[in-house]
């Protein structure tokens, strides 16, 4: 019989990696509308109402900044979620652990675009541009699916 339950090591490597990525893809994400599209410094408030909206819908989303606050954590328990997902996974695939860079960027692709994915389901989807696209690939690949994999490839090797 195999095992359909994640071992308690790879819950903790996939929160930890989970967190890590949030916070990094989070800061990408922010200093990115910063730099490249001239969005205020409060630009911050704005990318987690957006994520809020994906539960309570555009209008109330943005009615208030307080739901950044029920975006950012939405944010957190979702990148979470991949993290465990990804170390889960990495227990039964060994060269996800041995592999992290090479892993954790198609794994990027793959969350990125499920969340796109999640987005059309919402309607909340809306055509990037070439310039958008281009970042959020890198945010996704860079600043969180490399990292991910990383973390979970070092905590998950055996000492």
């Amino acid at each position: 019989m195999t095992k359909v339950f994640p071992r308690p090591r790879s819950i903790v490597a996939g929160v930890v990696a989970g967190t890590i990525g949030a916070i990094l893809i989070a800061i990408c994400v922010i200093v990115s509308q910063m730099v490249v599209f001239h969005q205020p410094a409060s630009v911050y408030v704005l990318v987690f109402q957006f994520d809020a909206s994906v539960l309570i819908g555009t209008t109330l989303a943005h009615s208030d900044p307080a739901y950044a606050i029920l975006g950012a954590f939405l944010h957190l328990l979702v990148s979470i979620g991949w993290g465990v997902g990804y170390a889960y996974m990495a227990e039964r695939e060994p060269q996800l652990i041995a592999l992290p860079i090479r892993s954790g960027a198609a794994f990027g692709l793959i969350v990125y675009f499920a969340m796109q994915l999640v987005l059309v389901a919402g309607n909340l989807f809306r055509q990037p541009t070439p310039t958008s696209f281009g970042l959020a690939l890198v945010a996704h690949i860079i600043f969180f699916g490399i990292p991910v994999a990383f973390v979970v490839s070092r905590m998950m090797r055996t000492p």
